[in-house]
């Protein structure tokens, strides 16, 4: 096992995300000083109600986007793997530290049939909420993670989803979340268009579903 940094947060990253943070308070400006001159990753991980997760995201600093005069900055990092947490203890400069090993991932045959089921209800979702690509991200290693992230997941849901071992738990689950998210759209739209039309019922709402 290694010992890395840990940067505990109320979010959960999946592999490949980007995110960009505020690093204000002095023990990790000191914490984020030291990734950058020693070239070490850290891990994200969330941290709710006094407990830090078991499972993060081991992080690479990618660029340092802006420095202030009082010793803040914003950088840019991007999540790599999921890595296993175990014991912690506090570094000199008062931050985190974890022990953390990789995560080994169940060998098993991809279920072909919840993923062309999540390929047809994203091409939905996309079209509901207009701000996200048409096609779905293409499909490979890991593809619930890619796909995953473009439905904004709650950070409850993308928790369970890091902590799972297997591709398949983690489609069905998605299945399941996906299942219930899009009737929740149409029908929120279909609310909007209501009030736009001050209470009147626009009127392609009016024809018979097929």
């Amino acid at each position: 096992m290694k010992r890395i940094p840990l940067f505990p947060l109320d979010l959960a990253l999946f592999p490949g995300e980007e995110i960009r943070l505020h690093i204000f308070e002095p023990r990790y400006r000191k914490m984020i000083g030291r990734c950058v001159q020693e070239s070490l990753h850290l891990v994200i991980v969330r941290y709710r109600d006094g407990v830090v997760a078991k499972v993060g995201a081991e992080s690479r600093i990618e660029r340092t986007l802006k420095r202030y005069p009082d010793g803040k900055s914003d950088i840019l990092l991007q999540a790599l793997e999921r890595i296993a947490i175990g014991s912690t203890s506090e570094h000199e400069d008062g931050y985190l530290e974890g022990e953390v090993a990789p995560i080994q991932e169940e060998s098993e045959q991809i279920d072909h049939g919840v993923e062309d089921r999540l390929d047809e209800l994203y091409r939905k979702y996309a079209d509901v909420v207009g701000d996200v690509p048409v096609d779905p991200p293409p499909r490979g290693l890991r593809w619930s993670f890619r796909l995953g992230a473009r439905f904004r997941p709650s950070i409850d849901l993308r928790q369970e989803m890091l902590e799972m071992t297997s591709e398949n738990a983690r489609l069905k689950r998605l299945l399941g979340h996906v299942e219930d998210l899009i009737p929740w759209l149409e029908k929120r739209e279909k609310g909007s268009t209501l009030i736009k039309g001050n209470g009147r019922l626009h009127p392609d709402l009016l024809k018979e579903k097929p």
